[in-house]
C-alpha cells in the first residue's frame, strides 16, 4: 500500500513543450514516502483509490479494440508489474497511448520519450499536437515529474472521458479540459 501511494502517476503524467496556453495547470501536490510529487486527486480518483486496481495484467477497459490493463499493486507508480513490450513499458500510460496509435493508426510503436510529459514535443512525424479534444485523440497532462497520458473516448462540457493505464483503478476516468497540456492526433 505504501508503495502504491508512493509513486502515483510517475511515468504517466503530462508533457512538455506545448504552447504556454496549455502549460497553466499545476495541481495541488503532496510529497509521498519516496519523495515523488503527486496530485492529491486526478479525475474521479485519489491515490487511495488505486488500491482497488485489479491484479496485474487484468483487462480493465477497451476502446477501438485496444485493451487497457491493470498494473496491479504497482498501479499509479513508475514501476511495472509486467515487462518491456514492443510498444513500451507494459501497463504504463505511455505504453497504452503508443499501442493505441500503433495499432489503430500505424504510427511507430515506441516514441522518442522517457515520460508522458515529453509527448507533446517529442513524437513521430505522423503525430501532431493540437489544443482541442476529440474522441480518439491522445491527451497529455503536466502533473508531477513524469506527466500522464491517456486516450480520449468522449468529450463533455469542459470535461474529457479517457481510457488509460496506470492512472485509475478502472482504466477509465473523467478529467477537466483545463488540466490538459495538449492533445495528440495523426497529422
Amino acid at each position: 500500500m505504501q508503495l502504491l501511494t508512493t509513486v502515483l502517476i510517475l511515468a504517466c503524467l503530462a508533457v512538455t513543450g506545448a504552447s504556454d496556453v496549455f502549460r497553466k495547470f499545476n495541481p495541488p501536490q503532496v510529497d509521498n514516502a519516496q519523495g515523488f510529487l503527486l496530485p492529491k486527486s486526478f479525475g474521479n480518483y485519489t491515490i487511495a483509490n488505486l488500491a482497488d486496481a485489479p491484479p496485474c495484467g487484468t483487462e480493465m477497459a477497451s476502446y477501438a479494440g485496444i485493451a487497457a490493463y491493470s498494473n496491479g499493486d504497482q498501479q499509479g507508480t513508475g514501476y511495472s508489474c509486467g515487462d518491456w513490450t514492443a510498444t513500451g513499458y507494459q501497463y504504463q500510460c505511455v505504453e497504452y497511448t503508443q499501442r493505441y496509435f500503433n495499432y489503430v493508426h500505424g504510427v511507430q510503436a515506441v516514441w522518442p520519450v522517457n515520460f508522458a510529459k515529453e509527448m507533446c514535443d517529442s513524437h513521430p512525424g505522423s503525430i501532431q499536437s493540437v489544443g482541442w479534444p476529440q474522441a480518439g485523440y491522445g491527451v497529455v497532462f503536466n502533473w508531477g515529474e513524469y506527466g500522464h497520458t491517456a486516450v480520449v473516448i468522449g468529450v463533455g462540457d469542459g470535461t474529457i472521458d479517457v481510457i488509460e493505464e496506470n492512472g485509475s483503478p478502472t482504466g477509465t476516468n473523467t478529467y477537466q479540459q483545463g488540466d490538459v497540456l495538449c492533445y495528440l492526433t495523426t497529422a
